[in-house]
């Protein structure tokens, strides 16, 4: 039952808010600054990590008129931390860390600090929002490749900067099992729509299985797992690939042929179902490996898959809802096939410009194509083979819609080809290090509720990805590296390094929803 001293404390907090005029993550409980003290709490974005040895803490300063915050001595004051959610007392202390928070779920909580000066009983208040969360919960997963063997590692995401996790399975005691070499990783989305749910969903794929975890405690499950083991049968000749493609949904690319299924379905509902989605009035065609979620499509969350149809040389939405692209381009597209391919994401009610890089095999002919998701061509244009060669004979190509670029890898280089001047230049040089990854995190659409998460990854998904090793020492040379890509064929910016990983083959950014 909640005290009479709990319901004391809010009326204070909301005669604090009417009169002074106390914000959201309050520094202090007065807009004039009193006689006797103020409270102040951090300004930024208030997280604290559940799972952490020496985890970090958030630290309540008394300011005296004419003193630094340094100096008050916290045993002239009583600290009580309360929990606007169900009113429970926290923490007596001047400090919360996140074992103050056991019991409640890993999410944004409010809380109500009431500081007391026991020389002159006059008391303060302040509130704020903490954000639980747990180390893999948020952050770039990593999955590496050691002595032939799968290795996951985390870069967690905190305000202050990456807290680096090498090997989850020894620093964590996150031990996945993962058996074959290494395909790929993704954040696959959520488990329930409207962002009823806090958990969000990871898939990792080796040549031997598929793993589904859960990101929040890095829980495998095992039914959803099996099952989709089982249906693909992942092989060292037919690797799968998966990616996200909405909100609780994600592919499956195998071969020629592409899956929709979604995490709603599989998690929440529990029926263990699949869908081929290159299919055409029926019939099966054969898809491209590059592809790209347009919508919206199935439902508000849900969104459509823009395909290449390698039979009858043509873009489609899938699912088969006749929604056939039949571009009208300057040239015949029989013969090109997708190299590249980036959706330039817009507001919903808009069509999305979808800009692709596709090639002929045979005529060696190369044209970058830019048009809308309702079949209207914007632009076109011719790149000559002697610029398109390198290009195409990359493992690692990416399209920036923000510079104008084709990004691709050559050798030890990172090279860009501005397609809207036809001009090729060097973007990177990694001396001796190889290059084992190279990519642009796809537009992982969503509703974050921490605040400022939306336009934080708005901004993530458009640095570039630069993984690399030394070929000589390749189990723990591997590092990670994020790239601003500034316009007018400057210099990328050096955002963020992280070094003593595997080689790692692939990596992805799991957000908060």
């Amino acid at each position: 039952m909640r005290s009479l001293f709990f319901y004391t404390n809010l009326l204070f907090c909301f005669a604090a808010v009417l009169i002074s005029g106390c914000k959201k993550d309050l520094v202090n409980g007065n807009k004039k600054l009193p006689d006797h003290f103020t409270i102040e709490l951090p300004g930024e974005d208030l997280t604290l990590i559940r799972g952490l040895e020496g985890a970090d803490s958030i630290k309540a300063r008394i300011r005296i008129p004419g003193q630094s915050s340094s100096q008050f001595d916290t045993a002239a004051y009583t600290f009580i931390w309360t929990s606007l959610s169900n009113g429970d007392t926290l923490s007596l202390k001047p400090y919360l860390i996140p074992g103050d928070f056991d019991g409640l779920p890993a999410v944004l909580n409010s809380v109500l600090l009431t500081v007391k000066e026991k020389k002159t009983g006059i008391v303060e208040i302040a509130t704020s929002s903490v954000s639980i969360t747990t180390p893999t919960r948020e952050g770039w997963i990593i999955l590496g490749e050691k002595a032939g063997a799968s290795q996951l590692g985390m870069l967690t995401y905190t305000t202050q900067g990456y807290k680096k996790f090498v090997d989850l399975a020894t620093e964590l005691g996150k031990n996945i099992p993962l058996s074959g070499k290494p395909v790929c990783i993704n954040a696959i989305g959520s488990d329930i729509y409207f962002g009823l749910s806090v958990l969000q969903w990871v898939g990792i794929t080796t040549d031997q299985e598929i793993k589904v975890l859960q990101s929040m405690d890095f829980v495998v499950d095992e039914n959803i797992s099996n099952f989709l083991t089982s249906t693909f049968q992942p092989g060292p000749a037919n690797p799968v690939r998966i990616e996200k493609t909405g909100y609780t949904s994600f592919t499956a690319n195998k071969g020629d042929d592409l899956f929709f299924t979604s995490l709603f379905y599989l998690k929440y509902m529990g029926l263990m179902m699949v869908q081929q989605l290159n299919e055409w009035n029926g019939q099966p065609f054969h898809v491209s490996k590059m592809h790209t979620y347009v919508g919206p499509g199935r439902g508000p969350f849900d969104y459509s898959r823009l395909v290449y149809d390698l039979d009858e040389y043509k873009f489609r939405w899938v699912p088969d809802d006749g929604h056939d692209l039949s571009l009208q381009t300057p040239f015949s597209m029989d013969g090109f096939q997708p190299y590249a391919i980036q959706n330039k994401m817009s507001e919903p009610g808009e069509e999305s410009l979808i800009l692709s890089l596709l090639h002929n095999p045979v005529t060696q002919q190369s044209y970058m194509l830019q048009f809308l998701t309702n079949g209207i061509v914007k632009e076109t244009k011719q790149i000559a083979y002697a610029d398109a060669a390198d290009i195409i004979a990359s493992r690692f190509i990416e399209i920036d819609h923000n510079t104008g670029y084709i990004i691709y890898v050559k050798g030890n280089k990172v090279m860009a080809y501005d397609y809207t001047i036809g001009q090729t230049f060097m973007l990177l040089d990694m001396g001796n290090e190889s290059i084992s990854l190279m990519k642009f995190e796809k537009y992982n659409q969503g509703f974050s509720k921490m605040p400022g998460r939306v336009e934080l990854y708005d901004e993530l998904f458009k640095r570039l990805l630069v993984c690399t090793y030394d070929a000589t020492s390749p189990d723990n040379s591997g590092t990670f590296r994020l790239y601003q890509i500034p316009l007018g064929h400057q210099a990328p910016v050096l955002e963020s390094e992280e070094a003593g990983f595997p080689k790692i083959v692939d990596a992805s950014f799991v957000p908060i929803h």
